[in-house]
């Protein structure tokens, strides 16, 4: 279907795009929201010891149905599980309740290079965004609001040479930009189309909305905008200066993941706050340096596809004393350091970033990770899993042609295991080339 998509007509590429974009909305929105997202907006200003006797009452309903045991052994042998790691997600796979809960079958986008494929429920994806909704209510961005967004969708053909390079989507609200064609040369009309739309929220990817944002100032091209919102990877020091630099407004943080384990909102103060209303987010010490844990987490709002103390890979600092006068909940974290992603650039000079994307639908692979000494050429280190076979080998190099058409060359390497880069987790994309581009 992809395929076919990018030869057809724009009209006929945004009637498939508002068709995709009602079916999510009735999804994300319907029976059930807007109960859970009060419920949310309600405890955004519970004491600490409430929130916990809550997050405690989720757990107690969750757990004896899991472990098949009274509340207070479920309980106890909540508190002596192990660590789980994405190889051991599929532990407690509840196969018998997927017609029961209509269930969906979904991805992570392989952020680390692995992706986990696996059920989720309407229930479960309505309370998600209930969530991701109470913290730009925090904020202040009301629900009718359209956002310019910068996501991981190829929504225009990479033979397309001229505007426009974004897509509208009526249902969810956004005008979507492409980020496989943002350049130097193209970024003017980016600028343009943003201004020109009066839209006052950008939201993606930082390493996007941060090229974005050096391209503006590079131009001298001025797009006030109101609020920018970001997730799905770190924003780095230079990314928040760019950003604020160019759009004249802090970016504001936001960590969550498919599987629903933690999630992390930036409150109007700046600090990053534990949604432990949400899951029983856990920071386990690591080796990585002092005061880094790993995210951990167990998913309680997804019956079919459960996971208990689930290590995402990702790290978070967290410091000794670390607090927030805002009045809300939730554990404070000091920075979050997964998700590090370079960009890469291609033959002909194009920086393009999201990379987890291409890796989605790795699932057979323990580690993937990307070098690049040189434009146009990319190392792909991967360290096997135990499934992994040629036909694997096929899609990542169909998806990379996908993707990067002739613009970039590339190599596959199989490596016993990743080397590490400084004080944190194996990064998906290290590149030697500079990064800033204008």
């Amino acid at each position: 279907m992809r395929q076919i998509y990018e030869y057809l007509p724009i009209a006929i590429q945004d009637f498939l795009i508002n068709y995709e974009g009602r079916k999510r909305h009735r999804l994300r929105f319907g029976q059930g929201f807007e109960e859970m997202y009060r419920g949310y907006l309600e405890r955004s200003f519970w004491t600490p010891g409430q929130i916990l006797d809550f997050q405690k009452s989720r757990l107690l309903a969750f757990l004896p149905a899991l472990f098949h045991c009274p509340p207070e052994e479920a309980l106890e042998r909540f508190g002596k599980h192990p660590v789980m790691t994405k190889r051991e997600a599929k532990t407690y796979f509840q196969k018998d309740l997927l017609a029961k809960h209509h269930a969906i079958k979904t991805h992570t986008s392989g952020t680390t290079g692995t992706g986990l494929i696996f059920y989720t429920t309407r229930e479960s994806q309505r309370e998600q965004w209930s969530v991701w909704w109470r913290y730009r209510d925090w904020h202040g961005i009301p629900r009718q609001e359209w956002s310019c967004f910068f996501g991981a969708p190829k929504i225009v053909p990479l033979r397309q040479r001229k505007p426009p390079f974004w897509r509208e989507n009526h249902a969810g609200k956004q005008l979507i930009f492409s980020n496989y064609h943002l350049d130097k040369a193209n970024a003017p009309s980016y600028l343009e189309k943003i201004r020109e739309s009066g839209h006052r929220w950008l939201h993606g990817f930082p390493s996007s909305i941060s090229l974005l944002a050096a391209y503006a100032c590079d131009l001298g091209i001025r797009v006030p905008v109101k609020w920018v919102t970001l997730s799905a990877e770190n924003l780095l020091s230079h990314q928040e200066k760019l950003i604020e630099r160019a759009f004249g407004v802090k970016p504001i943080q936001h960590y969550g993941q498919e599987e629903g384990v933690a999630n992390i909102s930036e409150c109007p103060k700046g600090k990053l706050h534990v949604d432990e209303d949400y899951s029983c987010a856990e920071f386990v010490p690591s080796d990585y340096g002092e005061n880094i844990y790993r995210i951990t987490g167990t998913n309680f709002t997804n019956p079919v596809f459960p996971l208990v103390r689930y290590d995402t890979g990702d790290l978070a600092t967290i410091l000794p004393g670390d607090s927030c006068d805002c009045g809300r909940p939730g554990k404070v974290v000091h920075s979050l350091d997964g998700r590090l992603s370079d960009y890469v650039v291609t033959k002909s000079g194009k920086p393009i970033g999201l990379l987890d994307h291409v890796f989605k639908d790795c699932v057979n692979v323990q580690k993937i990770q990307v070098r690049q000494d040189k434009p146009g050429f990319l190392t792909i280190l991967i360290v096997k899993g135990d499934a992994y076979g040629p036909a694997d080998e096929a899609v990542l190099k169909d998806q990379i042609r996908y993707v990067m058409g002739n613009e970039m060359d590339h190599e596959i390497r199989y490596v016993e295991d990743l080397p590490r880069t400084g004080t944190t987790k194996p990064r998906l994309v290290v590149s030697s080339l500079p990064q800033r581009f204008g």
